[in-house]
């Protein structure tokens, strides 16, 4: 699609900001928004499944339903009897879920030996209008495609706003570190900044900014936003590119060097948040009393050490592009897990999948999404993204325990994708590349493997092992198609390629590969960590 042919989108966008940004929520109305839904939860559920199942009874979704024989009625009343989770729970037992292979259509979706179609974009939200654009990383596609409609963010603005408030830094200076267009993730932040009026300082940014020749539409978005912003009297900061190697400025952004020394946060992704407590170390800054609110990737116990060592606090929050917002740091988490987080019960809710994943511990199992909000961008319904995880409900003294928010996530990872310095990538990807090539160079299925390492910091690398005896796989022709191929699938698939060839994510190790009962990728191969 071309600029031009883009422009009514940006201009539906352009009439709804203005409205956005001068509503501001703050935090005595941000907890009555979720105190509100949380209230109507079970209504507001049902209402979902009306509009976005039962009343469409040829999408994917009403089918299964249909499948399995529930009508609109018995569903309200065990929502009324039993609760929401638990019903999403019989549901699941009764055929009404999706695996992540099955939403990513690399397989049909087949209950009880019958095969239910689904059209190339099944799951993309009715009811909603123009939104700001944005997509998932891709694996054998260029992924998925989201739109987040000011409806959408000004409901997670509530959540934000509370997260902020409730770790002590909602009135502090703020940066994020967060790529711009044409991913989703900074301009998705920033947006949340400004509805709680509270632009952040310096907008660090993974990416370089659009141009006129590359992107002329995300540089229009981007020069709009800012001029909104200005007139509403919330203005963004410009975004500021701000590669890896840039992990001293923010670090010293952090350190408030040059200024007086006050408690400041940032909002990044967990490995990039190791670097700048690495650069911090290196260079006797003090970071002690700021906060980093980390996420894109799994807060680890090393991370999380590490992290703390230059004196940083660290809280995790967990985003999907498909759901937006998913859950917040606890102030109260114990020392059983580095993540645990409240879910945003008012927006959606998480309960155990279908399928399981070799290694993990027994009471980490697959999450399966459900969203309670009509604005959702995606129609979720016990839909597995590819995280795994700990649920475990239980009450709180927080703010957000005390709005009724008491199922908790922890041991959130995602065993299915490649993931590193932020960026997710389904593992079928990587494989296609990388066997494709070995074949071309004279090798087997069986002389190949991924897996993924940390170093003692919990920095991420993700090593190709090839069979020494095939010796004419070449390296520089695997790195030249590895990056060829993940910018050609766009969206974060092509974002992945930036970030990963800067920071040397991607390794090839010559050695006879560990395979295990066949399989190909071991995600968390901790005999090649550091020190263990």
């Amino acid at each position: 699609m071309t600029s031009l042919e883009r422009l009514p989108q940006l201009l539906r966008l352009a009439a709804g900001m203005p409205s956005y940004l001068r509503a501001p929520v703050d935090p005595a109305a941000a907890r009555r928004l979720m105190a509100d839904r949380m209230a109507r939860r079970g209504e507001l559920f049902v209402e979902w499944m009306r509009r976005l199942v039962f009343d469409r009874p040829e999408s994917l979704y009403g089918r299964l339903i249909d499948r399995a024989r529930i009508r609109q009625d018995e569903l309200a009343r065990q929502v009324r009897a039993e609760g929401v989770e638990s019903t999403l729970e019989g549901l699941r037992d009764r055929g009404v879920y999706l695996t992540l292979d099955e939403l990513q259509q690399r397989v049909p979706v087949r209950r009880d030996g019958v095969t239910i179609e689904q059209g190339p974009d099944a799951l993309a939200n009715p009811l909603l209008g123009a939104g700001i654009p944005g997509r998932s990383s891709g694996s054998r596609s260029s992924g998925t495609l989201v739109a987040y409609t000011w409806a959408f963010l000004e409901e997670e603005a509530a959540a934000e706003c509370l997260l902020y408030e409730m770790h002590g830094v909602r009135d502090a200076p703020a940066a994020i570190w967060l790529p711009g267009p044409p991913g989703i993730a900074g301009i998705h932040n920033m947006l949340l900044h400004l509805k709680a009026a509270r632009p952040p300082a310096r907008w660090f940014s993974h990416s370089a900014p659009p141009t006129w020749t590359r992107s002329p539409f995300h540089g229009l978005v981007l020069d709009f936003m800012g001029a909104t912003s200005r007139a509403c009297g919330v203005p963004a900061p410009r975004l500021q590119h701000a590669g890896l190697e840039a992990s001293a400025e923010v670090a010293d952004w952090l350190a408030g060097k040059g200024a007086t020394r006050s408690v400041r946060s940032l909002k990044t992704y967990a490995s990039s948040a190791v670097r700048v407590a690495a650069s911090a170390r290196d260079r006797g800054l003090d970071l002690s009393g700021s906060v980093v609110f980390t996420g894109g990737e799994p807060l680890t116990a090393e991370r999380r050490r590490f992290i703390e060592s230059s004196g940083l606090t660290v809280r995790p929050r967990y985003v999907t592009t498909e759901s937006g917002l998913v859950a917040g740091a606890c102030p109260h988490a114990h020392d059983s897990a580095p993540d645990v987080m409240h879910v945003y019960q008012d927006r959606l809710t998480l309960t155990g999948g279908v399928t399981r994943a070799e290694g993990l511990n027994r009471s980490e199992r697959s999450l399966a999404f459900t969203a309670l909000s009509l604005h959702t961008p995606r129609v979720l319904l016990n839909a597995e993204l590819g995280d795994f995880g700990s649920l475990d409900t239980r009450d709180c003294g927080c703010v957000f325990g005390s709005l009724g928010l008491r199922l908790h996530v922890s041991h959130v990872t995602s065993p299915e994708k490649v993931t590193g310095e932020g960026m997710n990538l389904h593992a079928t990807h990587l494989h296609d590349i990388v066997a494709r090539l070995v074949a071309a160079a004279g090798g087997s299925p069986d002389d190949y493997q991924l897996r993924t390492t940390n170093d003692a910091r919990g920095l991420p690398a993700i090593t190709v092992v090839v069979h020494p005896a095939v010796a004419a796989f070449d390296q520089g022709t695997f790195f030249h198609a590895l990056w060829r191929e993940l910018g050609a699938a766009g969206g974060g698939a092509a974002l992945a390629a930036v970030v990963w060839r800067d920071a040397g994510t991607v390794q090839i190790v010559r050695e006879i590969p560990r395979t295990t009962s066949g399989h190909k990728w071991l995600p968390a191969d901790k005999r090649d960590a550091a020190g263990v």
